[in-house]
């Protein structure tokens, strides 16, 4: 069964800059042995970016353990995809740069997401979400 847990980042606003500025948002959250396929909703990019990927950096968060790290959608909920960026390990201290293929959110903002994965997880981690504000229905 699924677990939701909301990041003390998830309400930072995210500024959109000059349309076509590589711009980066940064979300943390700290885990407290946290159930496997808990959700950590990280914070919100808005409508009208292109996601380029993500850096994570980690604590050693127990063994065994990992995070999948994906897109909720808000309003276009088909585009969804809790694995968007891949899994990064957690069972060491580290950092990991996950790059994509150009994610476009169109219209609808997306949550970033960490799932746990594998066993509980205690500690802090560190996403780095790049993207560029090309606006809705941009390109």
């Amino acid at each position: 069964m699924s677990k939701n847990k909301v990041a003390i980042t998830a309400s930072m606003t995210v500024h959109t800059g000059t349309y076509g500025n590589v711009s980066a948002a940064v979300f943390e959250d700290t885990l407290s042995n946290n159930e496997i396929d808990t959700v950590i909703e990280l914070g919100t990019i808005p409508a009208g970016a292109h996601i380029d990927g993500i850096e994570v950096h980690s604590d050693a968060l127990g063994a065994g353990s990992s995070l999948d790290f994906g897109v909720q959608l808000i309003w276009d909920q088909t585009k969804s995809n809790p694995n968007l960026f891949g899994s990064v390990s957690t069972e060491t201290e580290g950092y990991k740069h996950l790059p994509i293929k150009p994610f476009d959110n169109g219209a609808s903002d997306l949550i970033v997401t960490a799932t746990v994965k594998g066993a509980p997880a205690t500690g802090r981690f560190l996403v780095k979400v790049n993207y560029r504000y090309v606006g809705v229905g941009q390109y």
